[in-house]
């Protein structure tokens, strides 16, 4: 099962210090976030969807894949602005 895979995944990039979570001390973490990266969460979020059997569940990940899509392109967006005032 691909949710396994992506637990497994988790536990790797925790133990080479990829995944970083914050403790109650530092309540807000900062990191900054592009489009490939919610690309390939929301990705991540349709695949999920896809193989939960619990129905509800199932739509509010699929929900939050295309949220995560709309901002992608927003940042898309934003980047081709400021690329285009560079120019200017």
């Amino acid at each position: 099962m691909r949710l396994k895979q992506d637990l497994r995944d988790a536990k790797l990039k925790w133990r080479r210090g990829e995944l970083m979570i914050s403790s109650s001390a530092e309540p807000y973490a900062w990191i900054w976030v592009d489009a490939p990266y919610l690309r390939e969460q929301a990705q991540r979020c349709t695949r999920l969807a896809r193989e939960c059997p619990h129905l509800p569940t199932a739509h509010e990940l699929e929900a939050i894949g295309v949220e995560l899509m709309q901002k992608a392109a927003e940042l898309d967006h934003l980047q081709e602005d400021r690329d285009a005032e560079q120019r200017e």
